[in-house]
């Protein structure tokens, strides 16, 4: 039986990428998957282009919320209204390798593991970037916390997820607005029985003008909130390392390590 990949990709305001994130997720070389589309409000053309592609391809699911309520809700309604056996979440201004999923969806079912990871090249910050060495499958807790790096680079995108893992560990995002993804991903990966890391599915994480990372101007309210949020996540991550006893990397000697020693 050839499994269902749900892909989840909440969309506002991502009209100037969007046509080629589709069509990046429209074209894998890989065909069972559900393209669960929240629109989360936009106000430019975006859900105009989500409605011609929908006419073209049926695998597309549109949800629509009736009023903006960000990131982190999107993606909970996204896995809420998704039926495949897998799950993955994608920003809209993204691009993934076009065999990405059947790579990594091949990889998880034969380790039957309840994760798979990929590579990662980030535009705006190529250190950054993770490049996988090789396939491997990870079980214990110290490599699974080393080698995904994920206490260093928490993007839950990196992530071909089993649903009925994720349900019934009852992950789902924090109202944030900022760092949402780590409050998931540092549990998954503890909790996950085996993660397989996949060198050759890569997602390319672009570099979006005006996205909340990138904006550089923020009036005293938007400022506050952007804080609280900030000291909420941080708050969340190092709660959960302190009772697991999770060591910690340093980010200095991570850097050097991963770059300047060969």
């Amino acid at each position: 039986m050839v499994k269902k990949i749900s892909v989840i990709i909440p969309v506002f305001n991502a009209e100037k990428y969007l046509r080629q994130t589709l069509n990046s997720v429209c074209f894998q070389t890989y065909k069972n998957l559900e393209i669960v589309c929240i629109l989360d409000c936009p106000t430019d053309n975006s859900e105009k282009i989500i409605k011609e592609f929908a006419q073209n391809d049926k695998r597309i699911v549109v949800v629509r919320h009736t009023e903006n309520q960000g990131q982190a809700i999107a993606r909970n309604k996204g896995v809420q209204n998704s039926t495949g056996e897998y799950i993955h979440f994608m920003d809209a201004d993204d691009l993934i390798s076009p065999n990405f999923y059947e790579t990594m969806i091949s990889a998880v079912e034969k380790a039957d593991a309840d994760v798979s990871a990929c590579s990662v090249f980030y535009e705006k910050r190529p250190v950054r970037s993770i490049w996988f060495r090789k396939d491997e499958v990870l079980s214990d807790a110290a490599g699974k916390f080393k080698k995904t790096e994920v206490l260093i680079q928490g993007w839950v995108w990196r992530y071909l997820i089993k649903k009925s893992f994720w349900e019934y560990n009852g992950f789902s995002f924090p109202n944030l607005i900022v760092q949402e993804d780590i409050s998931v991903v540092i549990p998954m990966v503890y909790y996950a029985n085996r993660i397989v890391l996949c060198q050759n599915a890569v997602y390319f994480y672009k570099n979006r003008e005006n996205s909340i990372l990138n904006k550089k101007e923020r009036d005293t309210e938007q400022e506050k909130k952007w804080k609280e949020n900030l000291r909420d996540a941080r708050k969340i991550k190092l709660d959960f390392i302190r009772k697991h006893k999770i060591k910690r990397p340093n980010k200095l000697l991570y850097y050097i390590k991963k770059y300047v020693i060969i």
